[in-house]
């Protein structure tokens, strides 16, 4: 278990150590770790194959690994379906929506974590349908009918119905362009601002680096830097090998 939290230091929501992961011979994780504390986004960044997504899938429990991963100061749940009653929950790559089913009927079933609470549905789309506008007027229109960025709003929607204690965001900005990405970095600012904690993965380091408070730079399935952003994005390997300055 984590150290009991002491007066001014940030509450941790996950905790990393030791994370492996391999496919057969193949070693695509070996030995990551990081934290991420209450309120903040963490990026992580990468070349291809430098085992990002394999990251978020492992702490969804849908690769299995070794290591210790803590949500809130507990072992992380065994099973994928308990990891998201636990709070942490993941919006995929290439988002996995339901296609034939309609924006909203999408976005309620990222409420199933909450189902013995409350009702808070309502409040839940509205929030949704504020940082989204263009789902709200598209509500009832199927989800394989929109755009890619419309998609990736609805899987992000989708996602924060659940009231996620952490938020995991794999490669949002895949394939959009560059107008719809602005639309997504304002959807993720607000995200911030109420409060979401949030790990990110994504392949446009300078998208990453526009939302992070800190930065994992992940290579050949280690952790090569760690640190707030601007002390990253300052690095001069990092400068040359991911923003092609020299």
């Amino acid at each position: 278990m984590s150290e009991p939290q002491t007066e001014g230091r940030p509450e941790r929501v996950l905790d990393v150590k030791d994370l492996k992961v391999s496919f057969g011979k193949a070693q695509v994780l070996n030995g990551v770790t990081f934290h991420v504390d209450k309120g903040e986004t963490v990026a992580v960044v990468g070349p291809n194959g430098a085992g990002k997504t394999t990251l978020l899938r492992a702490l969804s429990r849908l690769n299995a690994w070794s290591g210790s991963v803590e949500l809130d100061g507990r072992p992380l749940p065994k099973k994928p379906y308990d990891v998201v009653m636990a709070g942490l929950v993941h919006t995929p790559e290439r988002r996995r929506l339901f296609p034939g089913l309609t924006i909203r009927d999408n976005l309620e079933l990222g409420a199933r974590r909450l189902r013995k609470q409350p009702s808070t549905k309502a409040d839940d789309l509205e929030r949704v349908f504020s940082l989204f506008p263009k789902l709200k007027e598209r509500a009832t229109q199927t989800a394989g009918t929109l755009s890619g960025g419309e998609q990736q709003q609805c899987a992000i929607g989708r996602s924060l119905m659940g009231r996620p204690r952490l938020l995991l965001l794999d490669e949002p900005t895949l394939g959009l362009s560059v107008g719809v990405k602005e639309a997504i970095i304002a959807g993720i600012k607000s995200i911030q601002d109420a409060g979401t904690t949030m790990l990110l993965v994504e392949q446009d380091v300078s998208f990453a680096f526009r939302c992070a408070d800190r930065v994992v730079v992940l290579e050949h399935g280690a952790v090569a830097l760690e640190g707030p952003t601007a002390q990253i994005a300052g690095d001069p390997y990092v400068k040359k090998a991911y923003l092609g300055v020299a």
